[in-house]
């Protein structure tokens, strides 16, 4: 079971990390939660980068201290990429390094006299991705690839770049068709056929099939991708494990591993490792389909406005750039033309500080360094794949990274997820989920179906 649904929220002065889980010298000396506690969620911040989409959250700084957070992987075995039409399979080796982009122009391709029914799926795709998303041709024009679009291909690639969510939701209802009823071996060896029991399980939760769906055809290929960046640097990768004022509050088998690392710096901490492990780091299934039900509409709706336009208004130039890095490099994987003047966003909207985050809703600073992390285990990012954004949607949960000093010089963190039935890995799991964002509903809810689906599932 991955959490324990008895397990209560913690007080409210526990979320200062550094002030519950100090140093002691016997289990007894240190205060346990009580049931009736009930946490104040509003010391939580959005770190998906800076920003969250929904107009009724609030934003609040943990610790004083906003920083971008790191955005999204690669997943080189779900869908081959596309270059001039033809399927390419990304290769396994250094990436090329990737120059200064230039600051992206605010106006997007002139528009040309076009017939959407002329031009093949390539050329289709490419003129609507040289048109604003609120462009009244490019929303016929979306309607005509989403009608013509039967194969898993051709529905993956319009997931990859239509913008209105009436014809993102067609495509999703068509592989959500040929996960239950296409023969095709191809089909087959991608897409997991929901059973009976799993479609009553996600109907009850208010789960969509189709990312239940997605989420079944992509933990083992995030636990794998997980699994390398642990290998890599399990420092790097979860440095608050290492954090001396919590050692003697992590879980016994985790605390013991994190001895040992210590203990021995010239062994390689990978032949240490046992329970320090991806799966141990991973939310489950259920949970990640309800996060990506509340983020995105279940990919039918990511995002309302233009990113770029979004951007200038609350950002700096700076991240008008990543965008526009953003597009050019999702251009080489993909051999699609993506326009950085129009891609989609989120809206900025009073009382928030969104606007300007795309894909599973990152912003463009955490996107990129999610890629080049990613890049740095021999993996590839399109982030506007829906498959592809669930695994790094796990890798940015299973993630944490120092971002400061507190008031009393204690450092700071952007927790990463921790299974476990101990009210650390239970505190935890809510500080992770509140990075993401702080709505007390929405962290409920998703704990809550990851309950229920560790209840019945694992």
């Amino acid at each position: 079971m991955e959490d324990n649904p008895e397990n209560q929220a913690p007080d409210p002065a526990k979320r200062n990390l550094f002030k519950i889980f100090k140093p002691r010298l016997t289990p007894e000396e240190t205060p346990q939660p009580t049931p009736e506690d009930t946490p104040k969620r509003d010391l939580f911040s959005d770190q998906r980068g800076g920003l969250y989409r929904r107009d009724f959250m609030k934003t609040v700084v943990v610790g004083g201290l906003v920083t971008a957070l790191t955005g999204m992987l690669g997943w080189t075995t779900i869908m081959d990429g596309q270059k001039k039409g033809k399927a390419i399979e990304p290769q396994a080796s250094k990436p090329n390094p990737t120059s200064t982009p230039k600051p992206p122009t605010p106006t997007s391709t002139p528009e040309k006299a076009v017939d959407p029914e002329s031009l093949g799926d390539i050329p289709l795709l490419n003129w609507i991705l040289s048109l604003p998303p609120n462009n009244k041709r490019r929303k016929q024009a979306e309607t005509v690839y989403s009608a013509r679009a039967k194969t898993l291909e051709q529905v993956d690639r319009g997931l990859w770049v239509l913008a209105n969510p009436s014809e993102r939701g067609k495509l999703l209802g068509q592989r959500y068709n040929l996960r239950q009823n296409s023969t095709d071996p191809k089909v087959r060896e991608k897409l997991t056929k929901l059973d009976p029991d799993l479609i009553a399980w996600a109907r009850k939760e208010n789960v969509p099939v189709e990312v239940l769906g997605i989420c079944l055809d992509t933990y083992k290929i995030a636990e794998k991708v997980i699994q390398k960046l642990i290998d890599k640097s399990i420092k790097d990768f979860r440095p608050d494990l290492f954090e001396d004022n919590r050692f003697m509050n992590l879980p016994e088998d985790i605390r013991e591993e994190v001895r040992a690392i210590k203990d021995n710096p010239d062994k390689n901490p990978k032949e240490i490792m046992k329970n320090i492990n991806a799966g141990r780091l991973m939310m489950n299934r259920g949970g990640m389909a309800m996060l990506m039900n509340y983020e995105t509409g279940g990919f039918v709706n990511i995002g309302n406005g233009i990113a770029l336009e979004e951007l200038k208004s609350t950002y700096s130039q700076s991240a008008q750039e990543q965008l526009q890095e953003i597009a050019e490099r999702t251009s080489k994987i993909t051999g699609l033309n993506y326009v950085a003047a129009n891609i989609p966003g989120s809206v900025w909207t009073p009382g928030n500080i969104s606007g300007g985050a795309i894909g599973p809703q990152f912003m463009p600073g955490a996107v990129l360094e999610m890629m080049n992390l990613f890049e740095s285990v021999w993996e590839t990012l399109n982030i506007f794949h829906p498959s592809w954004a669930v695994i790094a949607s796990w890798v940015f949960l299973a993630r944490s990274q120092y971002v400061g000093k507190g008031e009393k010089g204690e450092n700071l963190y952007r927790e990463g997820y921790l299974r476990g039935l101990e009210d650390f890995a239970a505190i935890i799991r809510e500080f992770t989920l509140g990075k993401w964002n702080p709505n007390e509903n929405q962290i409920k809810t998703v704990i809550g179906t990851a309950n229920s689906y560790s209840n019945k599932y694992d």
